[in-house]
């Protein structure tokens, strides 16, 4: 498949999903980088995770023009993503990538 219409058709929908709905989105991206344009586990990461940030910062931009931002909740969310993210990396860190596995 070609690069542009990948991007156009999945960015459009999935974009759409994401800002619709949103669980689950990063897994799509995923499977189409993998399906679509032959990605390997480490690309398609990559580029999953660039994906996945720039469609929660356009939603942001577009919830901050529209003043419809929580942001009492999104510092106790933020706070509670940096305390798991410190915990996760500590415990592959310590305990290396399989003991993780545990805990999921």
């Amino acid at each position: 498949m070609k690069t542009w219409l990948f991007y156009l058709l999945f960015g459009l929908g999935l974009g759409f999903y994401d800002g619709f709905f949103g669980p689950g989105t990063g897994s799509f991206w995923a499977m189409v980088f993998m399906c679509f344009l032959g990605f390997n586990m480490t690309k398609r990461r990559v580029y999953t995770k660039a994906m996945n940030f720039t469609s929660n910062l356009f939603s942001l931009v577009v919830f901050i023009v529209g003043r419809r931002v929580r942001y009492d909740y999104g510092v106790v969310m933020a706070a509670g993503q940096l305390i798991g993210a410190r915990f996760g990396a500590r415990v592959v860190i310590q305990r290396g990538a399989d003991s993780f596995a545990r805990y999921s």
